[in-house]
């Protein structure tokens, strides 16, 4: 039965890699509260309340529960993502390029 909300839980795990990625870029940059930013949205500013309000979100009830940590990843992933592209930016600019 739980199959599909399994293959759901577990379709974002490929981009937990660069999630962990730009975690550990931002802490050899010393950008160390960036880094505590991405940590901290994934485990609990944005999972707690996905986990709460998304079963309740068009009655998906327990599968909303399995849809919230790929939610929560795929946020997170997007803001990964935008933090990366502004430090690129910025070394860029520093090396004069």
């Amino acid at each position: 039965m739980g199959v599909t909300d399994f293959r759901v839980l577990f379709s974002t795990y490929i981009f937990l890699g660069l999630v962990l990625m730009a975690i550990t870029l931002m802490q050899s940059l010393g950008k160390a509260s960036k880094a505590s930013v991405l940590v901290l949205l994934r485990q609990i500013v944005l999972f707690v309340p996905l986990v709460l309000l998304v079963p309740r979100l068009g009655g998906l009830g327990i599968n909303g529960v399995f849809l919230a940590p790929a939610l929560t990843d795929l946020i997170v992933l997007v803001i990964a993502i935008l933090m990366l592209g502004a430090e690129f930016r910025n070394l860029s600019r520093l090396s004069g390029k």
